[in-house]
């Protein structure tokens, strides 16, 4: 999975009044995959000759500079203008994104361009190098206030047998040590619960 956030554009009903009585119609609904920015992994040395996991600012690596422009860009989107869902990965870069496109999000004075924001662990990237280990959840509270991360486990990202599940710098020591990968069947498996969580959405439930 590459999408940091998807805008989830609702359901609209169509009222065909030139057609006299008949019932209104809706269109299917819309669904924009917005791949995140460019981030530090994307331009780090270990991208091109293999991530060992000994650097610690590319865990969880944030937007470069020129991915902080990208997603700049975004602001005022005449398509993302229109959603009304927001669903993103706790991916730092992801969440930067999305930042990029609504700066006000999860805000009390949000514009009304811009729709509730859910996250969802479901969209993180495949776990197969440190950048794809995220931060904590406690943590992320601290540089996203704006969002509700209650509901987040504190590990909410793909763990092995020897990792722990509550303390989130485990899994940084542990992929330095030793290395860990998300096997694939795994990652089927969360692409088929994001693909289900997004069907049993209201903006679905008539289409």
């Amino acid at each position: 999975m590459s999408a940091s956030f998807l805008a989830a554009a609702a359901l609209r009903v169509a009222d065909h009044k030139a057609f006299g009585d008949a019932k209104p119609t809706r269109t299917p609904p819309i669904v924009l995959f917005v791949r995140h920015g460019q981030s530090m992994h994307n331009i780090s040395s270990v991208a091109a000759h293999g991530d060992q996991g000994e650097l610690a600012e590319l865990y969880d690596a944030p937007l470069s500079p020129l991915g902080e422009q990208q997603v700049a860009a975004l602001a005022g989107h005449p398509e993302l203008a229109t959603a009304e869902l927001a669903v993103v990965s706790p991916l730092s870069r992801a969440v930067q994104t999305l930042l990029g496109a609504y700066p006000d999000a999860g805000s009390r004075r949000a514009s009304p361009s811009c729709p509730p924001v859910e996250v969802w662990p479901t969209m993180a990237e495949h776990l197969t190098d440190s950048c794809d280990i995220g931060t904590g959840s406690n943590e992320l509270a601290t540089h996203f206030p704006s969002f509700d991360w209650s509901v987040l486990p504190e590990v909410w990202w793909y763990t092995d047998d020897e990792t722990s599940t509550i303390d989130a710098n485990d899994s940084r020591v542990r992929y330095r040590e030793a290395g860990f990968m998300e096997p694939e069947l795994r990652l089927r498996g969360r692409v088929d619960a994001f693909v289900d969580a997004l069907y049993a959405r209201p903006e679905y439930a008539h289409s």
